[in-house]
């Protein structure tokens, strides 16, 4: 028996949490810039506001619904996240499927499991302060399934069982195959001119058939809605293969240095990341938008390939450093007159391959030295930065803000910076 663990509207949930007067206040969350909305209540669901709307484009309704907006918080959310898989524990064994949902799998002779969900979900909102909705079902797919029914159906107390079988077809019958785990809006659409449009549609389908027409992964799914488990619980989840960190800049960035320094801060939370999961990179891929005088947005894209698999982020700024030297001066010279520099609005780093120190190198990659001096130089800074924050040794490259995306709406780092601790007064 599996059980799926999600929190509701979860980064509303994170803002909410420290913010008790915003219960039953509309409340939404923009992404990085303070571009688009990425994160809904359920009143703004009400509201009509989709997710990915520009926030320029409904200034008048947060003004009108008094909507409560926070930039986004992901140190926040992350660590608010980390706490939510601690509460749930290793009793049974656990998938950590996304940043707000958990997979757990249950013994099947497990009495009383609509009372141990329950239980479960009262314990994370009295230890974490986070409000859960759960679905379980014999697979991972009936219980995403499951879960879906409780945001439908509110008379379900955000708790949902598919384990009669009768009670299943009833609500596979009734919902859209494009409602399924693992279906998009293109599939869906091929699958309906097939005739397949219900998820129970999909489920009495034959499974070589949709093998041959479709693939093994959409035979699965077909398999899991009639019970029969074939997507195991991964327990251990799968090494990363590539690593990106990107940003839209606050304002346009019309000088070297501090294009370098956006770029620096990149390379430091990579190899902050990279080290975290003691992993190392033989390439990258450097990406930026810019603008020549009045002309429209230009992207820009290279790869590099570095010549020993790299995580210190001096060597690895270093070889970015050049790259980006020669882009600007090359726009520099295009440019159309010496007072209209290049601009540049947004910049990306991803990180690719990415191998262990002990992975065995192809004939021609150079095999992966490690130096013992340099671990020790990051361990301590790593442990300088727990201690201190992440602001306190930094590349001297880096140290430029003013490209940082836009954040005026921020919550205080409740859990995640000293200075932002909440203050309890006593009263004697």
């Amino acid at each position: 028996m599996y059980c799926l663990i999600d929190i509701n509207n979860f980064f509303v949930s994170c803002e909410r949490l420290f913010r008790p007067d915003l219960a039953r206040t509309p409340v939404l969350v923009l992404s990085s810039n303070d571009g688009c909305v990425i994160a809904r209540s359920s009143e703004v669901k009400l509201l009509d506001i989709p997710m990915g709307t520009p926030f320029f484009k409904i200034k008048e309704l947060v003004r009108t619904h008094k909507i409560a907006c926070f930039s986004s918080n992901f140190s926040l959310y992350a660590d608010l996240s980390r706490r939510f898989q601690q509460c749930i524990g290793s009793e049974f064994p656990m998938e950590i499927y996304s940043i707000d949902e958990v997979f757990l799998k249950l013994p099947t002779s497990m009495p009383r499991i609509e009372d141990f969900a329950h239980s479960l979900r009262q314990r994370l909102l009295q230890e974490v302060g986070m409000p859960t909705s759960l679905g379980f079902g014999p697979t991972k797919t009936l219980a995403k399934l499951a879960l879906l029914c409780t945001k439908q159906n509110l008379t379900l107390r955000n708790v949902c069982g598919l384990t009669c079988p009768d009670e299943t077809r009833k609500i596979l019958q009734k919902t859209p195959a494009s409602k399924v785990w693992g279906i998009g809006k293109a599939l869906s659409s091929k699958l309906s001119t097939l005739g397949i449009t219900s998820a129970y549609d999909l489920a009495i389908t034959s499974p070589g058939w949709i093998r041959h027409h479709f693939s093994i992964t959409l035979e699965r799914t077909a398999r899991e809605l009639m019970g029969e488990e074939s997507i195991p619980l991964e327990e251990t989840p799968e090494p990363r293969k590539s690593l990106q960190v990107s940003r839209s800049f606050g304002k346009p960035v019309r000088d070297l240095r501090t294009l370098h320094s956006a770029f620096s801060t990149f390379c430091e939370n990579a190899s902050s990341k990279l080290r975290r999961a003691d992993l190392f990179a033989q390439g990258c891929c450097l990406s930026t938008t810019y603008t020549l005088g009045p002309s429209s947005r230009i992207p820009f894209t290279q790869t590099l390939k570095f010549t020993t698999p790299l995580q210190d982020p001096r060597l690895i700024m270093d070889k970015i450093s050049q790259h980006l030297t020669t882009l600007f001066l090359h726009l520099e010279k295009r440019s159309l007159t010496p007072l209209s520099p290049p601009s540049f609005y947004k910049g990306s780093l991803i990180f690719f391959p990415l191998s262990p120190p002990s992975a065995q190198p192809s004939l021609f990659d150079q095999k992966i030295s490690v130096d013992c001096s340099k671990i020790g130089l990051f361990q301590a800074i790593d442990k300088t930065h727990q201690k201190f924050g992440s602001q306190c040794l930094r590349l001297a490259s880096s140290l430029g803000t003013s490209w940082k995306p836009k954040s005026t709406l921020q919550s205080p780092g409740y859990t995640t910076s000293w200075k932002d601790l909440p203050t309890v007064h006593a009263i004697p």
